[in-house]
């Protein structure tokens, strides 16, 4: 049994995927995409190909929704800092584009034991004008801004970066001093 090598992808999955073609005596050998589906080939002319069910995210990192999160819960750093570890992870600080999301990242940081801690999201405030209400926000990541969960005032020109802030379930958004350390979720 050998993998064939495509995409880079969670060891998680790959180890799955090679457990599950060890147990097939006519598996040859296997691969994994990123999106979690395991092939084993059989011969040159055939294959199946299946969905990996449940987490396939590396260790460290929970599956949800088709992403993978990580919650840094050990160190507090600038928003710059945090960008940077979660780039080197391969990954990008979180986003949030629904209620779902938020409620996702709300679960992941209280389950990381952080009920209270404020942390970094993956957004910038490009340009504020409070005298009319114009505030133009950014993901890191390119994606479009689409949702937002500022809590009542914010943003309010204290700073430019992203906050996610509150106790359990009940989490809102502020512009914070990008310098000043926080906690931070990465996703990929």
């Amino acid at each position: 049994m050998t993998e064939s090598t495509r995409d880079p992808v969670p060891t998680v999955a790959t180890a799955r995927c090679a457990d599950e073609c060890s147990k097939t005596a006519a598996c040859t050998n296997f691969s994994v995409e990123t999106n979690g589906t395991c092939t084993h080939h059989r011969s040159a002319s055939l294959a199946v190909a299946y969905k990996l069910e449940g987490d396939t995210c590396e260790h460290g990192w929970r599956g949800v929704g088709g992403h993978c999160y990580y919650v840094d819960d050990t160190y507090a750093v600038t928003y710059d800092e945090a960008s940077t570890r979660c780039t080197h992870y391969g990954a990008y600080l979180a986003t949030i584009y629904s209620d779902k999301d938020q409620e996702t990242i709300e679960t992941l940081r209280n389950d990381a034991g952080l009920h209270m801690t404020s942390f970094w999201l993956g957004g910038l405030i490009t340009t504020t004008t409070l005298h009319n209400g114009t505030i133009v926000s950014s993901w890191d990541n390119g994606e479009p801004w689409n949702y937002d969960n500022y809590a009542p005032g914010k943003p309010s020109g204290d700073g430019q970066c992203i906050i996610m802030m509150g106790t359990d379930q009940n989490s809102t958004w502020y512009d914070g001093v990008c310098e000043i350390p926080q906690h931070f979720v990465c996703e990929k």
